[in-house]
C-alpha cells in the first residue's frame, strides 16, 4: 500500500502532514477514531513533514480566495512540485489525501500523483483542524506568522476582500441558480400548456403568466367543475376579478376535449415542480437582498 500524506490548506501557508500505520486500513480507521478527541493520540498517526508560509498580503489573497473556491492557486502547485522533488515522491510510492475532488483530480493531471479525497482523509483533516496547533512545531508556527507580521493592519483588509470576494462569486453564483431555475420553470409551464390545452385552450390567452397559470391548472383540474363557488378560490391565486368571471365564463363555453385522469396526473407533475422551482428561485432572491 502506498504511504499516505495529506494537504492541509491554512491561513498561514500549506502543510503536508505524513499519515503513520495507514497499511492496515481497517485497523488503522479504529486507530483514527479513538484517537480524534486525544491530541496524544493523534499525534502519534499524524505528523507533518513539510509546510510553506503565506509571505505577503498579495500571496494570502490570492490563496485564500483560492482555497474557498477549491483551486489550485500557482503558489500550491509550485509547492507541491518542490515537495515532490525534494521527497522522491513518485506515482508508485505515495498518494496525497486532499479535502476537494476538484483538487485532487487538478494535483493527479500535472503532478502525476493519486489522490484520495473520500474515508479516511475528511476524518484526518477535520482531526488536524482540531489539533493544528499541537501538530505543528514552535518553531515552525512562529516562522509562519514572523513572515505574516509585516501585514500589521492591512491583514483586516485583506480578509475583507476575502470575504467581499467570497460574497461576489456567491452572488453570482445565485443569479446563475436563479436564470437556470427561470428556464425550468419555463419548460415545465410549456409542458403544462401543451398538455391542458387540449381540455381547456381559452385559458392560455387569459393568464399569461407561467406560475399563474399552473396555480390555476392545479386548481380547476377538469374544467367542466368550474362553478361560481370557484370564484374565490380563484381569485386568490390570481387577485384579479375580471380574470376570473372570464376563466368561469370561458370554461362553460369552451371547445376542449374532455380530459382523462391518466393526463390529470401527469400535469399535476408538472405543477407541483412549478410550484416547487418558484418557491425556490424566491428564496434565492431573499438570500441577494
Amino acid at each position: 500500500m502506498r504511504d499516505l500524506h495529506v494537504l492541509y490548506e491554512h491561513n498561514l501557508g500549506y502543510f503536508i502532514f505524513r499519515v503513520l500505520d495507514y497499511e492496515k486500513l481497517e485497523k488503522f480507521q479504529v486507530l483514527l477514531k479513538k484517537s480524534m478527541s486525544n491530541v496524544q493520540e493523534f499525534s502519534s498517526i499524524v505528523t507533518l513533514t513539510a509546510f510553506e508560509c503565506f509571505k505577503s498580503s498579495a500571496v494570502v489573497l490570492e490563496n485564500m480566495i483560492a482555497v474557498s473556491e477549491n483551486i489550485v492557486s500557482e503558489h500550491l502547485k509550485t509547492f507541491l512540485q518542490k515537495f515532490v522533488v525534494k521527497e522522491k515522491w513518485s506515482r508508485w510510492s505515495i498518494t496525497l489525501g486532499v479535502c476537494d475532488q476538484k483538487v485532487g483530480t487538478y494535483i493527479s493531471h500535472t503532478l502525476k500523483l493519486p489522490y484520495l479525497h473520500t474515508t479516511p482523509v475528511p476524518d484526518i483533516i477535520k482531526g488536524i483542524q482540531e489539533h493544528f496547533h499541537a501538530l505543528v512545531p514552535k518553531e515552525t508556527m512562529e516562522l509562519c506568522i514572523e513572515a505574516q507580521s509585516s501585514l500589521g493592519e492591512d491583514y483586516s483588509i485583506i480578509k475583507d476582500k476575502y470575504n467581499q470576494s467570497r460574497l461576489k462569486n456567491l452572488m453570482i453564483r445565485t443569479v446563475k441558480l436563479q436564470d437556470q431555475l427561470h428556464k425550468d420553470v419555463d419548460t415545465a409551464s410549456t409542458n403544462i400548456r401543451e398538455l391542458y390545452s387540449n381540455h381547456f385552450p381559452e385559458l392560455v390567452t387569459i393568464v399569461e403568466d407561467n406560475y399563474l397559470y399552473s396555480e390555476c391548472v392545479k386548481f380547476i383540474a377538469d374544467r367542466t367543475k368550474l362553478s361560481e363557488e370557484s370564484f374565490e378560490p380563484l381569485f386568490e391565486i390570481l387577485g384579479n376579478s375580471e380574470k376570473v368571471e372570464a376563466i368561469i365564463k370561458s370554461s362553460k363555453m369552451s371547445g376542449g376535449k374532455d380530459i382523462s385522469k391518466a393526463e390529470l396526473i401527469n400535469i399535476n407533475v408538472f405543477t407541483k415542480k412549478v410550484g416547487a422551482l418558484v418557491k425556490c428561485r424566491g428564496s434565492l432572491i431573499i438570500i441577494i437582498v
